[in-house]
């Protein structure tokens, strides 16, 4: 489609041109636009578009006692559409995260790439942990690859950090799956796919622990039936959308089902049934009411949800309210 590009500055033209290409339509633009995160405003008018570019950001926070945060961003800092930020505090942690789109013939993907450096407290001992992750964005994909190395510090006394001790790797894979299917023009089906696996000395922070998508289960409550309160090494989470679209408001009923093991392989773990127990796996039904606040589609938006488990473990809800607000 070809469309007129108004109001930016930073941005290259081509870019731009290349972009509208691969777009069927205006309502696909502004998403593969507001992708790339770059853009404060969007209007449309006729075959023109205006657009409002992000301007770099330098803030400084504080965040309690002698902890002071220092965020700088440069949104679009090559005109093709790369985000580059940095975050550091007085406490020595730090994230570096880069961003830049590549665009092919019939879509756009995302390159992303990630360090950090946080302080973890586990069981009264602290582990400052160094993260790696690269990972590639579509609008139905996620696929993320992480090395993670953590040192294990002995104490705190006063000011002074003792030593490491040791350190420990471990590779983390997370998969994102997201399908849409007209079926009609008031009804859409949506499929909500995510699995993951964990190898190596993974600490129990950063194994898997679910509830958060599975509504009608309180977050971090479907774990592996081991008998403690440990993470998974690999799960599995289907939730399934029916939509039904109209004017002011759209409602949806929604099925979740969610899968967490201490091993590797999830998929063998789900097709031996007698080795599963309710602690390790979540399944709910419900119906929900998405409310935009603004006709754009990306703008922001009430949620109201009310979802009934059909497996109980002890962190069930009878019925699980939630009201959100996205914007």
């Amino acid at each position: 489609m070809k469309i007129q590009f108004t109001g930016y500055k930073k941005t290259k033209e081509n870019f731009l041109t290349k972009l509208s290409k691969i777009s069927s339509d205006i309502k696909t633009l502004k998403y593969n636009l507001s992708q790339l995160n770059i853009f404060s405003y969007m209007s449309v008018g006729g075959n023109k578009m205006t657009v409002v570019e992000d301007k770099n950001k330098i803030s400084l926070m504080s965040k309690g006692k002698n902890k002071n945060c220092l965020n700088i961003t440069f949104p679009n800092i090559f005109g093709s559409g790369e985000n580059v930020n940095f975050s550091f505090n007085s406490t020595k942690e730090y994230k570096i995260a880069v961003s830049k789109p590549f665009i092919f013939s019939k879509c756009l993907l995302f390159a992303d790439f990630n360090s950090s450096r946080c302080i973890k407290k586990i069981l009264n001992k602290e582990y400052t942990v160094d993260k790696q992750e690269l990972g590639i964005r579509h609008k139905y994909l996620d696929v993320g690859i992480g090395l993670d190395k953590y040192l294990f510090v002995r104490g705190k006394y006063s000011f002074v950090d003792f030593n490491i001790k040791k350190g420990l790797d471990f590779l983390k894979i997370t998969t994102d799956l997201k399908f849409y299917y007209n079926l009609a023009t008031f009804l859409q089906y949506k499929l909500l796919f995510r699995t993951g696996i964990a190898q190596g000395n993974i600490n129990q922070v950063d194994k898997f622990y679910l509830g958060d998508n599975i509504k009608g289960y309180k977050n971090n409550s479907i774990l592996p039936s081991n008998g403690q309160n440990n993470g998974g090494r690999s799960f599995l989470e289907i939730t399934n959308k029916l939509v039904f679209k109209m004017k002011t408001m759209d409602l949806y009923f929604f099925n979740s089902i969610g899968c967490n093991h201490a091993k590797e392989n999830i998929f063998e773990y789900i097709c031996k049934p007698e080795i599963q127990s309710p602690g390790s796996l979540g399944h709910s039904v419900g119906l929900g009411l998405n409310v935009p606040l603004r006709k754009d589609d990306y703008g922001p938006n009430i949620d109201i949800s009310l979802a009934y488990p059909l497996l109980k473990n002890k962190d069930t809800e009878t019925y699980a309210f939630s009201f959100d607000i996205q914007f």
